[in-house]
């Protein structure tokens, strides 16, 4: 009763995925937002591979955790196109898209490089992500150690909890002062959220999502957003974002438009 009167509310149709327990409520003409109908605990991780030497990754719609054979972990984001190859002289990443997150063990002799929209990223052990996810500027940003990235407008060399973006011709170096650990918890499958606007929030779900989301109506909107959410789960999230806030949706297959509630 409780789906059946949610789905008439937000009167939204999930493009990509429908389990079994749905033909029900399809069959009688129900409309819903969300289709994946999962138990409330912790979504399950996504197992190791052992030593990979040579090997490309395309992740979708699960994160995933890789081992190397030379002992080095690999987090892949959602959406993330990877290809790895490692050699007696070299450990050599080439990421075509996506987030990737790197705990490298230290081998002077074989440095460890990630090629990535342009930017270069060179180390011999340390912990670091590289973003090169749609929609947003390349970034490399360190959480242990230190690594030198490189592009085609200088070079940086980068200590703990320092990122360099590279924007246009330019490659910025920031220091990061929020919890950098806090940031990484995609990589059990977990989206964080910390007094976010409410337009930050959703842009902060979308990428797990079966929408894209255009949340240029609420940005003036001062509701602020605190909480934990599941990857696997971020449509529910959605929903019930929108329906706390009740926020208006225009539905153009996988596009969502949102804008304020009416006024009463």
């Amino acid at each position: 009763y409780l789906i059946q009167r949610q789905a008439a509310r937000a009167r939204l149709t999930e493009p990509r995925r429908v389990v079994p327990a749905m033909a029900i409520f399809l069959a009688v003409g129900v409309a819903l937002f969300w289709t994946v109908v999962q138990d409330r605990g912790s979504p399950t991780r996504s197992a190791s591979v052992a030593s990979v030497d040579s090997a490309s990754f395309d992740t979708r719609s699960s994160h995933r955790e890789v081992t190397l054979a030379d002992g080095s972990t690999v987090w892949l984001d959602w959406n993330t196109s990877m290809r790895v190859d490692i050699s007696d002289t070299e450990r050599r990443v080439v990421l075509a898209g996506g987030r990737v997150s790197f705990a490298v063990i230290p081998d002077p002799n074989r440095p460890f490089t990630v090629d990535a929209s342009g930017l270069s990223t060179r180390v011999t052990g340390t912990e670091f992500t590289v973003d090169a996810r749609r929609d947003r500027a390349p970034s490399v940003a360190v959480l242990e150690g230190s690594v030198r990235v490189a592009s085609l407008v200088g070079t940086i060399e980068l200590r703990a909890k320092e990122r360099a973006t590279l924007q246009g011709d330019t490659l910025n170096r920031q220091r990061d002062r929020g919890d950098t650990r806090g940031d990484l918890a995609w990589r059990d499958g977990r989206i964080i959220l910390r007094d976010l606007a409410l337009a930050s929030a959703f842009r902060k779900l979308e990428p797990y999502s079966s929408f894209r989301i255009d949340v240029s109506g609420i940005e003036a909107m001062d509701a602020r957003i605190s909480g934990t959410y599941f990857t696997e789960r971020a449509d529910d999230a959605l929903q019930g974002l929108i329906q706390t806030h009740r926020l208006q949706v225009q539905q153009d297959r996988r596009r969502l438009v949102l804008t304020p509630p009416k006024l009463e």
